[in-house]
């Protein structure tokens, strides 16, 4: 029991580090993408930033097809790229995490089962529809992140909300598909159709992730940077140290929350037919193992 626990904590903290490492890469490949094709475009920047407050259309509108293409390829490259990084140890972990839930095969075993495909037979690995599913849906979550925030730059605007609402939309519609996908492939009940309960769980999970992982970091520093403005020190050392202590602790706090939806939407599926109650005892011995290993200790 205690060695499950420790096992599930060290593959969460896992995650959690592959994807903020992942996220920082995608965001300094991005830089440095959009920096040299900036560099190798015409600065034919001295346009028109006129009108103090037109309409949204109007302002899309006014952006320069020839200037924004490039930005947008480099975007992709940098999107899809961070994705292709990270995608073959999430889908090991993922597909482990629905078999341990669904009782088919312990955490342990099925991670070992996965990391050894994907280290002695990458081609099937790289091959299989489950890790397909999980590049196409960080891939098209980075890069509508990354456009998005290109397009806010160019507009000169904030892109808090923007960004939200692009990557929630596009890592809604993809993960939501991929977890469907995956608790068919990996899940304890014969395939059957998804109950509307689960997708809309999966769906609560992937609007706390976003909002921790691309929103929260940004409105935290700037309350700090707020609460230090008059203070003497706070310069622009302590001031990253910040920056990339929030980019860390964000994705993570919000895992206390994201871990009981999403496990109530995995025994939803793989037990249709199950009391509320039995639900909330699965769902508290699963994230016990999990948050609090060393607490169940026999």
């Amino acid at each position: 029991r205690r060695v499950h626990g420790e096992c599930s904590t060290r593959r969460a903290l896992f995650k959690f580090v592959l994807v903020l490492v992942t996220l920082s890469f995608c965001n300094s490949l991005r830089f440095l993408s959009v920096t040299f094709v900036a560099t190798m475009s015409e600065s034919s920047s001295s346009s028109s930033s006129s009108s103090s407050r037109a309409s949204l259309f109007a302002a899309l509108s006014s952006l320069q097809p020839t200037k924004v293409a490039p930005l947008f390829g480099a975007d992709a490259i940098a999107g899809i790229t961070a994705a292709a990084c990270v995608s073959p140890f999430v889908t090991a972990i993922d597909r482990s995490i629905i078999q341990s839930a669904a009782g088919t095969q312990p955490l342990k075993a099925a991670l070992t089962d996965a990391f050894k495909q994907l280290f002695m037979s990458p081609h099937k690995f790289l091959m299989g529809r489950d890790f397909r599913l999980v590049w196409g849906v960080y891939g098209g979550t980075y890069v509508a992140a990354n456009i998005t925030q290109t397009v806010c730059d160019q507009l000169g605007t904030s892109a808090h909300i923007p960004k939200f609402i692009a990557t929630s939309a596009a890592n809604i519609l993809l993960c939501v598909r991929k977890d469907a996908i995956f608790a068919k492939m990996f899940g304890a009940a014969a395939a059957t159709k998804v109950p509307f309960t689960t997708l809309s769980l999966f769906t609560l999970r992937d609007c706390l992730t976003i909002a921790a992982a691309f929103n929260a970091p940004a409105l935290v520093n700037a309350a700090l940077a707020k609460m230090n403005a008059g203070k003497e020190g706070a310069g622009s050392s302590n001031g990253n140290a910040t920056k990339w202590l929030t980019q860390i602790a964000c994705p993570v706090s919000v895992q206390f929350f994201s871990t009981p939806i999403h496990l109530m939407a995995l025994d939803m599926y793989n037990r249709q037919g199950a009391t509320f109650a039995s639900r909330l005892a699965f769902v508290r011995t699963k994230y016990l193992s999990i948050v609090a290993p060393t607490s169940r200790s026999s």
